[in-house]
């Protein structure tokens, strides 16, 4: 038994080699994924900018019912300029010239930088403080007494100390209510335990139904270390859930526009008391973290399992016997996986040519039409028939090719028993 020996011929290796429509399949099989892939950043990048970061209580910003977008956009509607600020340190340096200076008084700013705040105010119209809690209240005004309160309305105003508030106005989202210290409806100047002046605040806006109750609103007359400073007890009434009931819009826009410009402190964190919690709000959602964590196992499960191949297929010579049918098998086997019927086609009819050209001695230079010639004569078969089995046609489907097999067989055998 002789030993084949295997040759490397041109165009051997497309045979074992990736062609073109093997590459083509592959891709096919790595798009779907990728494209997974991508989708599903897209929608984590999607909803990480959806949510943004955590609406904030009185932010003109916002429009999340706890926002105050909606006074900010009528003040700007009608000729207030808005200025969104962060720290206490930006109202310092700011002109506050002809300016209403407004500060969310919430968990993020200290009370003794609300303090400060005031006298850095000095040249503003009005500082506006929207309470939060009761401890800003004292700061400002040693001489009233703050109590935090559950929502409720507040009884018709009669004679408040500025313009904004008007006989008969009533408003919702009581959050802080004051009251003289002494009892009365407010303290006289006189001197806090500290030795500081204790100034006379007036106050309006009585707590309805809550028994001996303060007021939602106070004002502090201006001085030479602060501007008139207005201290108010509804502030959630001017978010944009409450801001259309009862009075809440009319006394809202009168307290801030009454200035061309507004400075509005939203505090950032970096004036909060100490040892508290001072970090930024992440943009995204809980639930990304675990999500992005399984995108990339999924990637990296996804290369390993399209990259097991470390490299491409080297033909080698080695000493084995191979046979004709395994050889012919194996061919077959690449040729189907890679839907390559044209070239399949192609050597089945160049096998056929060649032994058609032995068997009726046609010459190899010979054209294709005396090989087709030759071969209809043989065979009896119609030239246009011979012409098609043997041409260059490429079959559209496995089914075709399996037909034009059949086909070069029977035409074979015709010309043997001839």
């Amino acid at each position: 038994m002789s030993t084949p020996v295997l040759e490397r011929r041109a165009g051997s290796y497309d045979a074992i080699g990736p062609t073109r429509s093997a590459v083509t399949d592959r891709a096919r099989g790595i798009l779907p994924w990728v494209a997974l892939l991508v989708l599903g950043a897209l929608a984590l990048a999607a909803l990480g900018a959806r949510s943004g970061p955590e609406a904030r209580l009185l932010d003109p910003r916002s429009p999340a019912p706890e926002g105050s977008r909606a006074v900010s956009e009528v003040l700007a509607r009608n000729g207030v300029e808005v200025d969104v600020v962060g720290t206490v340190a930006e109202v310092a340096t700011a002109d506050l010239s002809a300016t209403t200076v407004v500060v969310t008084a919430d968990g993020l700013l200290s009370a003794e930088r609300l303090a400060e705040l005031s006298a850095d105010a000095v040249d503003a119209d009005r500082l506006v403080v929207l309470l939060t809690a009761p401890r800003f209240v004292a700061p400002l005004a040693p001489g009233l007494a703050a109590f935090s309160v559950p929502d409720t309305i507040s009884g018709p105003a009669a004679g408040c100390p500025v313009e904004a508030l008007r006989p008969g106005d009533v408003v919702s989202g009581a959050s802080v209510m004051m009251l003289a210290s002494e009892g009365g409806d407010a303290p006289d100047e006189g001197s806090a335990p500290d030795g500081s002046a204790v100034v006379a605040a007036q106050t309006c806006l009585p707590a309805r139904g809550i028994p001996d109750g303060g007021s939602l609103f106070a004002r502090l007359p201006a001085a030479p270390d602060r501007p008139e400073t207005l201290l108010v007890g509804f502030s959630p009434g001017l978010t944009n859930e409450r801001i259309t009931s009862e009075d809440n819009a009319a006394v809202a826009l009168r307290l801030l526009g009454g200035s061309e410009n507004l400075v509005w402190l939203i505090p950032s964190g970096l004036d909060a008391p100490s040892g508290a919690g001072s970090d930024r709000v992440s943009p995204w959602p809980p639930w990304a973290t675990p999500v992005a964590l399984v995108l990339a196992g999924g990637t990296v499960l996804l290369a390993l399992v399209r990259g097991r191949r470390l490299g491409r297929l080297v033909p080698e010579p080695l000493p084995v016997i191979v046979r004709a049918a395994e050889t012919t098998e194996s061919r077959a086997h690449l040729y189907r996986r890679s839907r390559d019927r044209a070239r399949t086609a192609a050597i089945l009819r160049q096998g056929t040519r060649s032994r058609l050209r032995r068997r009726l001695g046609v010459d190899r230079t010979a054209s294709a039409h005396d090989l087709t010639t030759a071969v209809a004569a043989a065979t009896g078969e119609p030239h246009d028939r011979i012409h098609r089995i043997l041409g260059d046609d490429v079959p559209a489907t496995n089914a075709d090719l399996v037909a034009l097999g059949s086909d070069l067989t029977d035409l074979e055998r015709k010309v043997q028993l001839r």
